[in-house]
């Protein structure tokens, strides 16, 4: 069975069609997840921000058609809701807890330190670092998620490199 088009879904999906709402989610699932989860950092928080997304579709897809880079969308909208969600949270002492409960210390303390180091790097750089060590991405998806050309990603992602290996170089 070939893979239907985001345009071709988005259209079943106007038309209340459940089965089309999972083949989105097949497609398009990782890449939401992946957005979320370089925002939010814990998966209980993602997996809220996937089903904000999910659901926003769901109400409306008769308003998306023509939308021409679909995975530069989808980054976008990802991403406010994401950024709207640490907004929203109302206490984040139990972030980690939760997250060590959901994924294991070893996991965690991976992470948080990984956050932690690139937390002094540019925005970009950060969701680049993201997209590629934590979501194994190549720079062509990178740059079609982020709409910007493929030099640009490639250029933030060597110079967010330099800037760790000088970072950690301080710690060694």
């Amino acid at each position: 069975m070939n893979q239907r088009t985001f345009e071709e879904l988005i259209s079943f999906i106007a038309d209340n069609n459940k089965n089309a709402l999972d083949e989105f989610y097949q497609n398009y699932g990782k890449l939401i997840y992946g957005v979320a989860f370089s925002v939010c950092k814990n998966r209980s928080d993602s997996d809220e921000v996937v089903d904000e997304v999910l659901i926003k579709i769901w109400n409306t897809a008769s308003e998306l058609h023509g939308i021409e880079k679909p995975k530069s969308w989808l980054y976008r909208v990802t991403f406010r809701l994401a950024i709207n969600k640490i907004n929203s949270r109302p206490d984040t002492c139990n972030i980690e807890e939760r997250a060590i409960e959901e994924e294991g210390y070893e996991k965690v303390i991976d992470k948080i330190t990984f956050y932690e180091i690139i937390a002094g790097l540019k925005e970009i750089e950060q969701h680049i670092l993201c997209f590629k060590f934590i979501d194994d991405m190549t720079f062509a998806e990178i740059a079609e998620i982020t709409d910007k050309p493929l030099d640009t990603i490639a250029y933030e992602y060597y110079s967010a490199l330099k800037k760790l290996k000088k970072l950690l170089d301080k710690f060694i």
